[in-house]
C-alpha cells in the first residue's frame, strides 16, 4: 500500500496531466492563463500541470468555469479517492492558554 505522500503525488501528477491535456486543446499555457475566465499566472498553470501543487477550491472552480463543458467534471470523476489520510499530530492547548484573560 502506498504511503500518504506517494498516493498524493500520484493523484496530483495524474490530475496535472489531465488538466494539461484539456488546456492544450485550448492553446498555450500563457494564452489560457490570460483568458477572461481564468486570469491565473501562467506559472500557476504550469505548476498545476506538473502536479507540483494541490489547487484550492477556488482554483478548481475557475478551471471548471474556463473549460465550459463537462470535461473538467469528467476529469475530477476519473481521479481516485485517496485511501490514505494525512497523518496529523494532536496539539493539546491547555484551557488557560486557549483564551487569554481579559483585563
Amino acid at each position: 500500500m502506498a504511503t500518504y505522500r506517494e498516493e498524493r503525488a500520484a493523484i496530483l501528477r495524474d490530475f496535472g496531466l489531465k488538466v494539461a491535456r484539456l488546456r492544450a486543446q485550448r492553446g498555450s499555457q500563457e494564452a489560457f492563463a490570460h483568458t477572461d475566465k481564468v486570469r491565473l499566472h501562467r506559472n500557476a498553470i504550469g505548476i498545476m500541470e506538473r502536479g507540483e501543487c494541490e489547487p484550492g477550491l477556488l482554483t478548481l472552480l475557475i478551471l471548471a468555469d474556463a473549460f465550459e463543458d463537462d470535461s473538467f467534471w469528467e476529469l475530477l470523476r476519473s481521479l481516485p479517492v485517496p485511501q490514505q489520510r494525512r497523518p496529523r499530530r494532536l496539539r493539546v492547548i491547555p484551557p488557560a492558554a486557549a483564551s487569554p484573560a481579559r483585563r
